[in-house]
């Protein structure tokens, strides 16, 4: 899950900062630039749902005889 947030935290950083740039050119990008970067953060968020989600399922239902490398 850390590679989600960290792959999120540099998409949004140089989606913010192009778009900022193209603010400072022509203001009426304002709204198309918002919109782009909450829909860069929803998928964000769902990969970061997702990856929580399988990360919790690592070792449920494996039987540590059957398979001696999860055993500890």
């Amino acid at each position: 899950s850390s590679r989600v947030l960290w792959t999120l935290a540099v998409t949004q950083f140089i989606v913010g900062d192009a778009g900022v740039r193209a603010i400072a050119q022509q203001p009426k990008l304002f709204v198309a630039v918002i919109l782009i970067l909450i829909f860069a953060e929803a998928l964000g968020l769902y990969g970061l749902i997702v990856a929580l989600i399988l990360g919790g399922k690592g070792s449920q239902g494996l039987d540590p005889t059957k398979c001696p490398q999860i055993a500890l």
